[in-house]
């Protein structure tokens, strides 16, 4: 029989978690009509914070009772915290639910209450005394009251910013455009709220990146929204990283540099600028600063799909193949689409000589999109090969294919990949468009018999890359003696 002085949850046999109804058993968070399934570790990680509220639970505690004698990467647990996180809707910038203390660990902000219409409000597991439990109740009812006849048309704004964040990060282009209408409906919801429109510039500016949305108009529309938030912040400080990020489109370099120092300097925490500026770096050929970047972006975002695929490519690029398998695994594990930034991944699968794995992702990812297949098969039998034969039906097969039926970053993408120096004579025709945003596979091994080509050093001087390398440090994979640039 329970002391009478005392209260205990079972938290195994569910709780509440604010208005979301938690069953660890069942694996489900349930509110009102939405029902979300998490997986087994992630609700034990749940239950472990609330098992542990109102304390701060650190990364190592976390892993050492979820993971017990298991030995898992830390972005195991940064992952799991992210999933969290999209599952209970909540803003790691602006938590409603989960805490986290750099370098720390997490904690719940958010009381745990019974299930069970009789059961009594408690904490966790632990035992609390009556006086605590009655004046937690009062102060969370004299909350709910205040917030429920205050806030709704802010919750409800901020409901909808929500969902078109969740969107957002789902990437690919149907989820992108849903993302730009429900933050423009935001913005027409709430005008004054500057991260209405902070979302919508940076929807508009990642579109052309999954889909065939032309770049201009929609770098138009990203910097007017920009002005917005300039506007409603009265500062420019939080439009900096989307600003590099065009310039990066851009091929501005010197400009996206100085913009991406600028925005990390105002927000070391920033995990987009933190990835962005990952990609950027590889695009300049720094890859070890790449990798480094990647790694502050996950740690940042405790561990975001987006983010860790990134440094799964990042590793990739480095030739740390293992590493770049184990963090493209947890990536798509926790939601992301192998069809994203896709020619990476499939470089990977070629590396290990999983062609039938690769022709499935290439072909699934063109019947996603509604595109004809027929040769997709043709172009593996040649990476497999490297047969003269088979390459060049290969390249014929992709010069039917494109431009109607194949992706500009696919048709590229897949010369680099045949090692063909046909590449050479469409990157200038690219260029006008600004269509190379895989130009990072230049820097990867499977570009380094085209790096020797003297077309590249062209290329080189063509894209303004020698004009940035000379101000900021010339890469390992190229050098320039008596203004002759050798690449290897």
């Amino acid at each position: 029989m329970k002391d009478s002085t005392e209260q205990i949850v079972d938290l195994e046999r569910g709780f509440r978690l604010g208005d979301w109804k938690v069953a660890p058993r069942q694996g489900t968070l349930t509110r009102g009509e939405e029902v979300s399934h998490l997986e087994p570790k992630v609700m034990a990680v749940l239950v472990c914070l609330s098992h542990h509220f109102p304390d701060v639970v650190t990364r190592d505690e976390l892993l050492d009772e979820v993971w017990a004698d298991l030995v898992v990467v830390d972005e195991v647990l940064s992952r799991s915290i992210s999933m969290l996180r999209t599952h209970l809707q909540d803003n790691p910038r602006e938590p409603t639910y989960i805490q986290t203390l750099p370098k720390v660990g997490y904690r719940l902000l958010v009381p745990v209450t019974g299930d069970s219409p009789v059961a009594s409000p408690a904490l966790s597991w632990r035992r609390v005394p009556v006086w605590v439990t009655v004046v937690a109740v009062l102060a969370i009812a004299s909350a709910t009251y205040l917030l429920t006849v205050s806030s709704r048309p802010s919750n409800a704004c901020h409901q909808n910013l929500e969902m078109a964040a969740a969107k957002l990060q789902q990437r690919g282009g149907d989820a992108v455009r849903r993302s730009i209408v429900l933050f423009e409906e935001a913005t027409i919801a709430c005008p004054e709220t500057a991260n209405a429109h902070l979302g919508l510039a940076n929807a508009y500016a990642l579109l052309p990146t999954y889909s065939d949305e032309a770049e201009d108009p929609m770098f138009v529309k990203a910097l007017g929204a920009l002005d917005r938030v300039e506007e409603l912040d009265g500062t420019p400080d939080r439009t900096y990283a989307i600003k590099a990020f065009i310039s990066m489109q851009q091929m501005n370099w010197a400009k996206a540099e100085l913009l991406f120092n600028t925005a990390i300097a105002h927000d070391p925490t920033d995990a987009h600028a933190r990835q962005w500026y990952s990609q950027f770096l590889a695009r300049v050929g720094y890859l070890d600063k790449s990798i480094e970047q990647a790694r502050f972006a996950v740690s940042a975002s405790d561990g975001s799909p987006e983010d860790v695929h990134r440094l799964a490519i990042a590793y990739l690029w480095k030739n740390e193949d293992e590493l770049a398998a184990q963090h493209f695994k947890l990536a798509i594990d926790a939601g992301t689409r192998p069809y994203v930034n896709q020619e990476a991944y499939l470089v990977l699968l070629f590396r290990q000589q999983k062609y039938q794995e690769a022709e499935l992702v290439l072909t699934g990812f063109l019947q996603s999109r509604e595109l004809p297949a027929a040769w997709v098969g043709t172009f593996v039998k040649a990476i497999r090969s490297r047969a003269d034969s088979d390459i060049e039906e290969a390249i014929s097969a992709l010069d039917e294919a494109y431009p109607d039926y194949l992706p500009t970053s696919f048709y590229w993408g897949g010369l680099v990949l045949l090692q063909t120096e046909k590449i050479f004579a469409i990157t200038n025709v690219l260029l006008r468009t600004r269509e190379l945003n895989t130009m990072e596979l230049f820097f990867a091994s499977e570009g380094a018999l085209l790096r020797t080509n003297p077309a590249f050093s062209e290329f080189v001087r063509v894209v303004g890359l020698d004009t940035f390398w000379d101000n900021h440090g010339w890469p390992d994979a190229c050098r320039k003696t008596d203004n002759e640039i050798v690449c290897h």
